[in-house]
């Protein structure tokens, strides 16, 4: 964790630099990383699952029902963080098997 006033830890990725995600309470009162300004606008489907805590399953069968959006760059789907963050804050129903 940097001091006060230091600059944030920067982590290499290929798409360039970012600063690494910060561990903050989120809506259900458990840990994840929040999203800050100088994070990439965009995240691939293994850094969504990473965000959310959920399985890269979870991630497929979410876009396939279209619950989250997707942008798609020839073989690559990236989902847009404000596609995130506006189903963490939207209501979903329990699917029961």
């Amino acid at each position: 964790m940097p001091l006060p006033g230091s600059p944030p830890i920067l982590a290499a990725t290929s798409r360039g630099l970012r600063s690494d995600f910060t561990e903050t309470d989120n809506i259900m009162g458990t840990h994840a990383p929040a999203m800050e300004s100088d994070d990439p606008i965009v995240l691939s489907k293994h850094e969504a699952a990473q965000f959310l805590r959920v399985s890269l399953r979870t991630i497929d069968r979410l876009i396939a029902l279209k619950e989250l959006q997707v942008r798609r760059l020839g073989r690559r789907v990236l989902i847009p963080r404000a596609s995130l963050e506006s189903f963490l804050r939207s209501d979903h129903p329990t699917q029961t098997a």
